[in-house]
């Protein structure tokens, strides 16, 4: 047989196929995998399939066969497992990021899963985009691949006023920042230098006309330094964990672990409750978690931590007088 073109293509269109197309309850025939493999211009007999399935579970894809009425195979697992995906999705619509965004990455992310990957994820927005919405990620990508690259950056940043205006900042000025260290757990933060070597943050979505520069950046040494001083982690509004002493009902225990893990140290069980002690920052996340628990668990230890959440507690309650 001639030589045909694409043939050194075949292995890597097989193993997309397969990746796309099957999973533990959808297989493919031969006969189909050779009709999908001449959508891309790839002529394949059946033993030379058979050929190719077998280098690709040596090389550690995982083909499995089903022997019904027909032989099909298949892969018994994708990149990302369904609730891995579903996490994903649902950490991505809870992020800052705007709608298109939002829609454009759990597309991606449903890739992994194959064309049978089904989740709880509204893909199809029915509002309409807003036309000043940043496009963060693309902001967060130059930012991380100028750290990879130890260079500059550079861009405008602003702020919102109470007309849903930008305010550039600066009077419009562009600011050149040095970027370290990637936050993305509440927003898509930067931590870094600026121009005048003053560790601060900027926001990915507050960013305009952002640019990797030809200079590399400054802070070198001096951000380590940050990281374990703490100023870091004070400047993220990252409280350090801490030792810290509970009491709750002992009907808790799930949501107890659900919260803390199984590293608890539970120091003494009565009839109806238990105290136990926790390595935990006391945070915001802390505040709200406790509560949400509407007194079923107390906070006993330390006293300064029991003072602070004691403050938010009154603001709290003088807004609503």
């Amino acid at each position: 047989m001639a030589k045909q073109s694409n043939q050194k293509l075949r292995l890597l269109y097989i193993n997309r196929i397969l990746h796309e197309l099957t999973d533990e309850f959808h297989g493919i025939t031969l006969a189909q995998l050779s009709s999908e493999l001449t959508r891309y211009g790839i002529y394949a007999e059946r033993k030379t399939l058979y050929d190719d399935i077998e280098c690709l579970r040596v090389f550690g894809v995982d083909v499995r066969v089903k022997r019904d009425s027909r032989v099909r195979y298949y892969l018994s697992e994708h990149e990302l497992s369904l609730a891995e995906l579903q996490l994903l999705c649902d950490v991505t619509e809870a992020s800052v990021l705007s709608k298109k965004e939002k829609r454009d990455l759990k597309k991606r992310l449903l890739a992994f899963g194959g064309k049978y990957a089904h989740l709880q994820s509204d893909l199809s927005s029915k509002d309409a985009d807003d036309p000043f919405e940043i496009d963060a990620m693309h902001n967060a990508e130059i930012a991380c691949r100028a750290m990879r690259a130890n260079k500059k950056i550079s861009c405008r940043c602003f702020d919102w006023n109470s007309q849903k205006q930008r305010i550039i900042s600066g009077g419009g000025k562009t600011f050149v920042f040095s970027p370290w260290h990637a936050d993305f757990s509440k927003s898509l933060l930067f931590v870094g230098y600026d121009e005048e070597n003053r560790l601060r943050t900027i926001r990915a979505d507050r960013m305009l006309d952002v640019k990797i520069l030809d200079a590399d950046r400054s802070g070198d040494g001096e951000f380590a330094k940050a990281v374990e001083s703490g100023e870091v982690a004070r400047l993220l509004n990252k409280e350090l964990p801490q030792m810290m002493r509970f009491r709750a009902r002992s009907d808790m225990m799930n949501d107890i672990v659900d919260r803390f893990g199984l590293g608890i140290t539970v120091i003494s069980r009565a009839e109806d409750t238990i105290e136990f002690s926790a390595k935990v920052a006391a945070d915001q996340t802390l505040f709200a978690w406790l509560f949400g628990q509407r007194g079923r668990v107390e906070l006993i230890s330390p006293d300064s931590v029991r003072k602070e959440y004691y403050d938010l507690l009154k603001l709290a309650i003088r807004s609503c007088e």
